[in-house]
């Protein structure tokens, strides 16, 4: 399941891409990107970054220890580096499909990632810069009034600079 799986999601976000293989280069493993119109696949070096990328982070998320209960968290560092922002749904729903299986904790900056309907503010931690000390904290009150009433998304109020870590104060 979970090679079509990360084969399903790359062929999602990069359009031509069928899938990855693995390719054995010395005694290395490494990646072989396999495309509609080429006749032969593309070996490591000759897929772009922003196509590693894609088929990486779906390979994290389903990797054969998430799958079967083994990892307990998967955490992913910007996960949309490198991507074109069309590929931040499918990014987002590869995401979403992985945490019914583990937790999945990701760091972002990318609006278009939060340009989604029905992210539970209360699954999202905002980090901000006061005075010289970071600050993580949940969404304070009135962006979090925003975002259940739906007058607004996640990524609308981080393209605003509207998203603030409720400060306890």
């Amino acid at each position: 399941m979970f090679k079509a799986r990360i084969d399903d999601y790359l062929g999602a976000m990069v359009p031509e891409a069928l899938g990855v293989d693995e390719r054995l280069v010395d005694k290395y493993s490494a990646v072989e990107l396999r495309t509609r119109d080429a006749e032969r696949p593309f070996g490591p070096e000759a897929i772009s970054v922003g196509t590693l990328h894609a088929a990486g982070v779906p390979a994290a998320l389903f990797q054969p220890a998430v799958l079967d209960g083994q990892a307990e968290l998967v955490a992913v560092e910007e996960p949309e580096t490198a991507l074109h922002p069309a590929a931040a749904g499918a990014l987002f729903d590869a995401l979403t499909e992985a945490s019914e299986f583990v937790q999945v904790v990701i760091t972002t900056q990318s609006a278009e990632l939060l340009d989604r309907d029905g992210i539970d503010p209360a699954s999202v931690r905002v980090v901000a810069m006061e005075n010289g000390v970071t600050v993580v904290g949940e969404i304070d009150g009135v962006s979090r009034t925003l975002l259940e009433e739906g007058h607004a998304i996640l990524g609308e109020l981080l393209r605003d600079g509207q998203l603030r870590p409720e400060t306890g104060a």
